[in-house]
């Protein structure tokens, strides 16, 4: 009695078991594709995409969020609903269930996206991913130098400074004199009004015989401008802007012309006496 007992419960185990497995195969809700554009520049139209495979569950919601924050969201009856926050403009229109389309972005506009996708039927489910978009500014002019002298010599004191143009991310500056690169006095980071950076740098070099050697002085001031580490593909606006100023031998460094002057002068001299 006892082993036919036993016998008895396998059969009803083994179709929970079964059922179980089976409800598994078939009932894996996931999200194929998460596109979000890694930058955009301001003023752009940002398409943001999310596809997903029901299998056999049914839809209940797609839902989006901006850092956490309920931006969209479209239920199973094709309803949608909008949420205004700062830096987000949604097209609803041209917006469903696995798109989302962001009008005139801004630079609040940057953040983390989430969509979420709940189903309808029970188990209920959720599956959710996410990406980071950042919103750009590029600089639309080189940088400028300004603070030069016409002549210099040795012992004199290079002072110069380099301001980017107005941009987002801000600029790094980054001077190179001779084409050997030089490290800056300071550098001050100037925020406007409207969320734009300008990075100025100064620099105070005392010249040497090395930076006069060639009668003149090239001086080059580098803006670079980069997405942060966040972005999974890099922008960088890269601009320079080149000043040549003269060099001139002190009594106590002359140059190399004239030092090669003087010993011309020398050897002339010499076969003169002869």
């Amino acid at each position: 009695m006892r082993g036919s007992r036993g016998m008895g419960l396998v059969p009803p185990l083994l179709m929970l078991m079964t059922l179980l497995i089976r409800q598994e195969a078939v009932g894996a809700l996931k999200i194929l594709e998460l596109s979000v554009p890694p930058y955009l520049r301001r003023g752009a139209t940002a398409r943001l995409e999310c596809r997903y495979d029901m299998e056999s569950d049914k839809l209940h919601s797609v839902t989006w969020y901006k850092d956490n924050v309920h931006i969209f969201s479209f239920s199973q009856s094709s309803k949608k609903q909008v949420y205004s926050i700062d830096g987000v403009k949604i097209d609803a229109r041209n917006s469903n269930d696995q798109v989302l389309v962001l009008q005139n972005v801004s630079l609040n506009s940057t953040g983390y996206y989430t969509c979420e996708v709940n189903t309808n039927s029970k188990p209920f489910k959720l599956a959710k991913t996410e990406s980071y978009m950042e919103v750009i500014e590029p600089p639309q002019k080189d940088p400028t130098i300004t603070g030069e002298e016409t002549i210099y010599a040795t012992g004199d004191i290079l002072a110069l400074n380099c301001t980017s143009d107005l941009s987002y991310p801000a600029a790094q500056l980054q001077w190179f004199i001779n084409d050997v690169k030089v490290d800056p006095d300071s550098e001050v980071l100037h925020v406007t009004s409207h969320g734009l950076h300008r990075t100025r740098s100064s620099l105070r070099l005392e010249l040497n015989p090395l930076h006069l050697a060639a009668g003149k002085i090239e001086i080059k001031c580098v803006s670079t401008v980069r997405t942060s580490a966040l972005v999974t593909k890099l922008y960088r606006d890269v601009r320079s802007t080149k000043i040549y100023v003269q060099g001139q031998a002190s009594l106590s460094a002359p140059s190399t012309s004239l030092l090669l002057a003087t010993l011309l002068l020398l050897v002339s001299l010499q076969q003169h006496w002869k």
